[in-house]
């Protein structure tokens, strides 16, 4: 009964151990899918807003004059964006280690 127990406890662990394994590898996967339908969402909204825009001024709803201003605020958003969205993951990103470089 005793040798029983500790074949039960044996593939206890073991299972316990695969579980949480794969409830890692399914976060990493989730957040990096979440990470680049994010970044899409990004680019198709900015994308969005531009054609927009030249649709309002060539329809004749704005002038060159309300076009430019948009676009150039529109412009700095993204940008505000697009910074925001790289100072968030950068704080999320581990360090490297000294010595550790991307290739170039």
């Amino acid at each position: 009964m005793i040798v029983l127990a500790q074949g039960t406890s044996g593939a206890f662990w073991i299972s316990i151990v695969a579980l949480f394994v794969l409830t890692i590898i399914g976060f990493v996967i989730a957040m990096r899918l979440r990470a680049r339908a994010f970044d899409r969402s990004v680019a198709d909204a900015e994308a969005f807003g531009f054609s927009e825009l030249r649709a309002l001024r060539d329809s004749g709803r704005i002038s060159d004059e309300e076009f430019e201003i948009a676009e150039r605020r529109l412009r700095e958003k993204a940008r505000e964006t697009v910074e925001r969205l790289r100072q968030e993951r950068a704080a999320t990103k581990p360090p490297r280690a000294r010595g550790s470089q991307r290739p170039s």
